[in-house]
C-alpha cells in the first residue's frame, strides 16, 4: 500500500537524513514501488509509493512547490481532477500533473478552506517553510490513515503507527482503555489508538502544527441536505450516472 510519514523539529533543530530512514526502515512492507525522502531545515517528509493511476506513474513525491518552497505527501487519490484545474485557472498545473500537484497549487490558492473542494480518498501533510506551519488533512470517507505524536518538541506522523513507534523510538506503552473498547466491539474514542502517545486524525479532520502549538478540528461540518427521500430518476436527474471516470 501507499503511505506517508513525517518529523517536525519545533525547537528548529535540522531533520538529519538518519531519522527519516528510521522511518522508512520501519515499516519495510510499505513502499512497493520505492520511498522517496525530503528534508529541509526542521522539517522532513517521506513517501511510500504505490502507483495505481495513470497519473501516478510519472509521480515525484514528496511534491514541491516552485513559487513558495512548500511541500507536500500526498496518500490518496483526487477524484474531482478537472474540477479543481478549472478552480485554479491560470495557478493550474498542466493537466497531466500528478494529483499530489494539484493538491498542492489548491493550498496554495485557497489555504486550508481548499480541502473543502477536493473529492476522493486520501491524506495529506503540507509544510511550509517560510512560515514553518505544517497543515495535515483527511478525506471525509476513504481508508487513508492519519496518526500522529508530540511531545512539546517533536511532531511526527505516519499512515502505520509502526513507523512511529519504532521510526521515533516512541515508548511502548499501550493504551489499556482502547484495548478494552476493542475487545467489547465498542469502540468509542475516534482519536485514540492501541498506543499512548499516539493520536488518530478522524475523518474529515485537519490539523495545524505552528507556534510549537497543535490545534486539530473537523472541517466538514453539517447540516447537511437530505437527499434520502430522491427516487432514483430524480437523484440521476439532479446529480447525473452513479457511473464515475477519472
Amino acid at each position: 500500500m501507499s503511505a506517508i510519514a513525517g518529523v517536525v523539529f519545533v525547537d528548529g533543530r535540522p531533520v538529519e537524513a538518519e531519522q527519516l530512514d528510521r522511518l522508512r526502515a520501519a515499516t519495510p512492507f510499505l513502499g512497493r514501488d520505492g520511498v522517496d525522502t525530503w528534508r529541509e531545515g526542521p522539517a522532513g517528509l517521506v513517501r511510500f509509493a504505490l502507483r495505481v493511476t495513470p497519473e501516478s506513474l510519472a509521480e515525484v513525491q514528496p511534491s514541491r512547490s516552485a513559487a513558495t518552497g512548500g511541500a507536500i505527501v500526498l496518500d490518496g487519490r483526487l477524484d474531482n481532477r478537472d474540477e479543481m484545474l478549472g478552480r485554479l485557472g491560470a495557478d493550474a498545473p498542466p493537466r497531466s500533473a500528478a494529483d499530489a500537484q494539484i493538491v498542492l497549487a489548491a493550498l496554495e490558492r485557497f489555504g486550508d478552506g481548499a480541502v473543502q473542494h477536493f473529492a476522493g480518498d486520501y491524506a495529506l501533510a503540507y509544510w511550509r517553510g517560510d512560515t514553518r506551519r505544517l497543515f495535515c488533512a483527511r478525506s471525509p470517507v476513504g481508508w487513508r490513515p492519519f496518526l500522529w505524536t508530540f511531545d512539546g518538541r517533536r511532531f511526527g506522523f505516519a499512515s502505520e503507527p509502526r513507523t512511529l513507534v519504532d521510526g521515533l523510538s516512541l515508548e511502548r506503552k499501550l493504551n489499556e482503555p482502547v484495548i478494552g473498547e476493542h475487545l467489547a466491539a465498542r469502540l468509542v474514542s475516534q482519536t485514540e489508538t492501541f498506543w499512548q502517545g499516539v493520536w488518530r486524525l478522524p475523518p474529515g479532520s485537519a490539523l495545524a502544527l505552528e507556534q510549537g502549538q497543535v490545534r486539530t478540528w473537523r472541517w466538514l461540518e453539517g447540516p447537511f441536505e437530505d437527499f434520502a427521500d430522491l427516487s432514483e430518476h430524480d437523484h440521476i436527474e439532479r446529480f447525473g450516472s452513479c457511473s464515475t471516470s477519472r
